[in-house]
């Protein structure tokens, strides 16, 4: 195995208590991992693993080693019961996604693939986390006021298998129409991998018209944009595809990257945070109310955000990333103090970034003005 990811006997314990869950059939869920603090205790992603004729799909191994023997288990119950294929397939190439890609090696089907979508190929090498500091330099001081970690060399060692993926080119990428709703993306068996775009350049969600499931991948996380590459404006406009998807019938449960009833609960307990809504604890949503709910919650807030920060840059004309957000953090809008109260090393979000890209998204264009980097707020 050529990732072991360094963790203590405790974390191990919680480790324990994740789930398995057949959430329809053949349709597995594998819950992963939320630890706090984030710098200390990474975050392994949910795994999903689908049958489709003799294929076999899994969905983000995820990161921490002790999850690939759940999946591993999973897997060769289907082997045993003839699956010819296995393949390998990425919401997006996230280090807490990625680092058990090589379990595919130790399935036992010897046709093996693995897709990746074209923006990807960058994103899985990990260093896409050094390429995002240097990007965010443009905007702020990022090293000095927001410290992140360069993953290429914290985890030295994981096998991505980037040198093995197969390619999904975006020129390949053909268009779906369900109802109102048009979708981009690549067909991969009865699955439509849907290309969004939005947590990352390279996020795809999954839909499932046989079991009218959609897997929206890391678009449902409290700490987007996690990097300068993310887009909430994109984010926002996949959610609302995703909720009239649901408000046609086309969907019936929506599930994510990180969604936890067993760790998210406790988690916001000991940070003293109120969650965004009581739909932020569950699994995942069942049922048209539900996912409704769901989805609007998310589009919320991040909408919120995008709007407060405008707000803030308007009310104090020409300012850097750091005024802008000392304004920002002066309101008392419920997702500004939920975006807060979630700050890095907590968790993983780091408000400097989602003020970037907010400027990023609206044009702002950055001026020198000796060592302050200045940006115009954005005209009416």
């Amino acid at each position: 195995m050529a990732h072991e990811s360094v963790y203590s006997q405790a974390m191990e314990e919680e480790f324990k208590r994740t789930k398995v869950m057949e959430i329809a059939a053949d349709f597995w869920m594998i819950g992963g991992y939320i630890g706090q603090p984030a710098s200390v205790k990474k975050s392994s992603s949910n795994s999903f693993i689908m049958l489709d004729g003799d294929s076999l799909i899994l969905v983000d191994p995820g990161f921490h080693a002790y999850f690939r023997k759940r999946q591993l288990e999973i897997i060769h119950r289907y082997a045993r019961k003839g699956v010819k294929r296995l393949i390998l397939l990425l919401t997006h190439g996230h280090f807490d996604h990625i680092a058990n890609n090589d379990v595919i090696l130790e399935a036992g089907i010897p046709d093996v693939h693995f897709l990746l979508q074209e923006p990807g190929v960058e994103i899985v090498d990990l260093n896409v986390y050094a390429k995002d500091i240097e990007a965010l330099m443009e905007y702020y001081d990022a090293r000095s006021y927001e410290p992140f970690y360069d993953a290429r060399t914290e985890f030295a060692g994981i096998r991505t298998l980037a040198e093995r993926a197969e390619i999904l080119p975006l020129r390949t990428r053909v268009k779906h129409k369900l109802g109102e709703v048009e979708m981009e993306g690549w067909e991969i068996g009865r699955f439509f991998a849907i290309h969004d775009a939005g947590h990352s350049p390279d996020h795809i969600c999954i839909y499932d018209p046989k079991h009218k499931i959609l897997l929206i991948g890391d678009l449902t996380v409290e700490i987007n944009p996690p990097l300068l590459n993310g887009s909430l404006g994109k984010s926002i406009e996949m959610l609302k595809k995703a909720r009239r998807l649901v408000e046609q019938g086309d969907v019936q449960l929506v599930a994510d990257g990180h969604r936890s009833s067993t760790f998210l609960p406790p988690m916001f307990k000991a940070l003293g945070v109120k969650p965004l809504h009581d739909l932020e604890m569950i699994d995942m949503a069942k049922g048209p109310d539900e996912c409704i709910a769901f989805l609007r919650m998310w589009e919320s807030y991040y909408t919120q955000l995008r709007e407060e920060t405008l707000a803030a840059h308007k009310r104090i004309g020409e300012a850097t990333v750091p005024e802008i957000i000392q304004e920002l953090s002066k309101s008392t809008n419920p997702a500004v103090l939920f975006k807060k109260a979630i700050a890095y090393p907590i968790r993983p979000s780091r408000m400097g970034v989602m003020v970037a890209s907010v400027l990023k998204e609206t044009g702002a264009k950055p001026r020198k003005e000796g060592d302050r980097i200045v940006f115009a707020p954005k005209r009416p």
